[in-house]
């Protein structure tokens, strides 16, 4: 499940990019607009990817999907900034 915030510009152009990219490799991802994500997260006791310290506090559990990238060398070759 993807959850995007929905007063944030271009959420659900997103929306229609991840839907466009499940079909093309036939994953089955539920794909939504909420308007408090956050509380979504945490309230359906998900794993969540997120860089809010609210979400990785409150939520079920967590992945650092940002991390895993990395370190899986998915990023190769691309200008990668982090802040610590």
């Amino acid at each position: 499940m993807w959850v995007f915030d929905s007063p944030v510009s271009n959420s659900g152009k997103l929306k229609t990019y991840c839907y466009e990219l499940a079909a093309q490799h036939e994953f089955h991802w539920e794909i939504i607009l909420h308007q408090h994500p956050d509380q979504c997260l945490i309230d359906n006791k998900v794993w969540a990817c997120s860089a809010d310290a609210f979400v990785l506090n409150e939520c079920t559990a967590w992945f650092n999907l940002g991390a895993y990238m990395i370190q899986q060398d998915y990023l190769a070759g691309k200008h990668i900034v982090s802040a610590r």
